[in-house]
């Protein structure tokens, strides 16, 4: 199997676990490569970094639970995708995508 099968792999194995995954290192680590490696090539192969993947695809996962979900508490969003309370998720939305998590959800329900 070549390199770029295997980060093919990687990022479908993400999207399956995003929530179990905590860092890059240990999803590199899972799919069996040094991290610096991994990264390396992930940005050869994709044309981005695998951290910035790994964000895409948690944020999207967030917005797939507010639009399908859109009336669920934000502690429950936040217990539902791994993270360890309602401060954690807040704390992510804002550092990713400058804004609240109400801000956020409106922007994904509305379009």
């Amino acid at each position: 199997m070549n390199r770029k099968m295997k980060l093919d792999i990687a990022v479908h194995y993400l999207s399956l676990n995003i929530f179990e995954i905590k860092s890059v290192s240990e999803w590199a680590i899972k799919m069996g490569w040094d991290r610096a490696e991994f990264s390396r090539r992930f940005r050869k192969s994709h044309g981005e970094s695998a951290k910035a993947c790994f964000h895409r695809l948690k944020l999207r996962t967030i917005e797939n639970h507010f639009y399908s979900q859109p009336n669920a508490k934000y502690y429950e969003v936040a217990m539902d995708l791994g993270f360890r309370d309602e401060k954690a998720l807040y704390d992510y939305v804002r550092y990713h995508r400058n804004c609240s998590p109400t801000a956020y959800k409106r922007q994904v329900v509305e379009c």
